[in-house]
């Protein structure tokens, strides 16, 4: 099933299915804890929800290739998720 996403404009593949979903239809908390793949790097989702000074859901991902991420699941000095390395986590629409 594709579904649509204005904000994203690459392809997500669901790792545990091993199918092209396209982009996910649905951003909510229960995609907390799948798995993505996004320009060949594979991530967990961590946290679902809006960011301070942003309108929108954000995704907060923790990258298996902590050189993928830009932080540890901290914006702005909250922690939105624990990210395993200090620089595995990222923030995507």
């Amino acid at each position: 099933e594709t579904t649509s996403n204005a904000h994203s404009h690459s392809p997500i593949k669901d790792v545990y299915l091993g199918t092209e979903c396209g982009k996910i239809a649905e951003v909510n908390e229960s995609i907390i804890g799948r798995r993505i793949v996004h320009e060949k790097n594979f991530g967990t989702i961590c946290y679902v929800g809006e960011l301070p000074r942003s309108n929108g859901s954000w995704l907060g991902v923790d990258w298996d290739d902590q050189s993928r991420g830009r932080h540890d699941g901290t914006y702005d000095g909250v922690r939105y998720f624990q990210a395993k390395c200090p620089t595995s986590g990222s923030f995507v629409r």
